[in-house]
């Protein structure tokens, strides 16, 4: 899968989300959409915009889910490709299920 960053910005919000989201057993963001009159990347339904490999990422109850049961070869990335941001304000939460030795 190749990559070509569009900016440093939107290159900083991949590299955050292919840093923290990958190391751990199991993630989850949930949608907010409209919050504050901020627009949303997540629709809470789909991952419509976003790639990634859907063995490891999915949408249940409006709540994006990322899970690994045993170790894998490489790292599995979910990245958004629906524009180009300049200025942004990252908003997530995330809960950690099960053990997680990194």
């Amino acid at each position: 899968m190749p990559f070509h960053s569009d900016g440093p910005k939107k290159l900083a919000v991949l590299l955050l989300l292919a840093i923290a989201l990958p190391l751990l057993d199991g993630v989850a963001l949930s949608s907010n959409s409209g919050e504050e009159g901020l627009p949303a990347i997540f629709d809470g339904k789909s991952l419509d915009g976003w790639e990634g490999d859907q063995k490891h990422w999915r949408v249940e109850n409006g709540v994006l889910i990322g899970e690994t049961t045993t170790p894998l070869e490489k790292t599995t990335y979910l990245i958004w490709r629906q524009g180009t941001v300049d200025d942004f304000e990252l908003t997530l939460s995330y809960r950690i299920t099960g053990g997680n030795s990194t």
